[in-house]
């Protein structure tokens, strides 16, 4: 079977990314690490510090849910263990790139439904639908309703991922939405929060590894590549410059100017775990309080009636 090609700079970005951490720290996980003070942030533990958050992501998940939705499943490394757990797994995912890493890993262990969330289609409920740093790419005033909808009774939605704080100006990291508008839509969809815990200290260390490949590795490899073409190629390279500047600013600005840094990360962003479930609906008494007012006052209303009539 062929490999899937990636279909946006998106999805090869995701490949590229994929391909250099299995080479330089041997894990197929594309999230943010943990990271504690017994673990140094450096290229040589971000595995580790993966697999902490993965750990960490999955002591809210209740061991007695059968079912888990993951939307936005990677490379399926948090499936795997789900499935490794006894939980029954569906993923989601809109890349055919990062669902064909899936289903080599998994196999038939996993349902792999290759589309985007807002377009799944399916009759199954689950008893948690999880989103692994896959919030952000939806809609919340689709994600939350679609994702309640989709809960058993009791079910639990879990979300691991990143907002945008209200810091002014525009920062060197995109993605998102804004802390100060989720509260509302998660009372839009009838949902309440279980658990609530701002993770932003330990996964802001991250961004120290992404800076460390910056420094040690993609700066110098572009500088090199750079001076090899205009030694080379010098008016192709001038004329691609000059057709491309605005795409290489933007590279510049994001990969290779220093700012995206664990500072940075810390102002522009606060990373969250929220578990939210069902609101409860609203009690009967305050109906029961009306109906037994109206039996109290109809019958002097009555009599006032009659009175008035006389």
């Amino acid at each position: 079977m062929p490999t899937p090609v990636a279909a946006d700079t998106r999805e090869l970005g995701l490949e590229l990314g994929l391909l250099a951490l299995r080479y330089f720290a041997g894990t197929d996980a594309l999230h943010y690490g943990l990271w504690d003070e017994d673990l140094p942030p450096c290229l040589g533990n971000i595995a580790e510090a993966q697999r902490r958050y993965t750990e960490f992501l999955l002591t809210h998940i209740p061991t007695e849910a059968t079912s888990v939705l993951d939307v936005g499943c990677g490379a399926g490394v948090v499936a795997q263990r789900l499935v490794e757990r006894g939980h029954t797994v569906t993923c989601v995912s809109p890349s055919a790139v990062l669902a064909a890493r899936t289903r080599e890993r998994l196999g038939d262990a996993v349902e792999v439904h290759e589309c985007r969330f807002e377009a799944l289609e399916t009759q199954a409920q689950f008893d948690v639908v999880l989103f692994s740093e896959s919030f952000q790419y939806i809609p919340m005033d689709i994600a939350l309703p679609r994702a309640r909808a989709l809960l058993r009774p009791g079910g639990k939605i879990v979300i691991c991922d990143f907002f945008k704080t209200e810091a002014a100006g525009k920062g060197p990291m995109g993605g998102g939405h804004r802390y100060t508008r989720f509260a509302p839509a998660v009372r839009d969809a009838g949902l309440e929060a279980a658990v609530g815990m701002d993770i932003t200290a330990r996964v802001a260390p991250t961004m120290a590894v992404y800076d460390q490949l910056r420094a040690e590795l993609v700066g110098p490899g572009s500088a090199i590549i750079g001076q090899y073409a205009r030694a080379h190629y010098p008016r192709i390279s001038r004329l691609a410059a000059w057709f491309m500047r605005r795409r290489l600013e933007r590279f510049r600005r994001k990969y290779l100017s220093g700012e995206r840094n664990p500072q940075a990360f810390s102002h522009w962003k606060s990373y969250r775990l929220i578990v939210l479930r069902a609101r409860a609906a609203a009690s009967e008494p305050v109906a029961g309080r009306s109906d037994t007012r109206l039996s109290m006052w109809w019958p002097l209303a009555v009599g006032l009636v009659g009175l008035a009539e006389v």
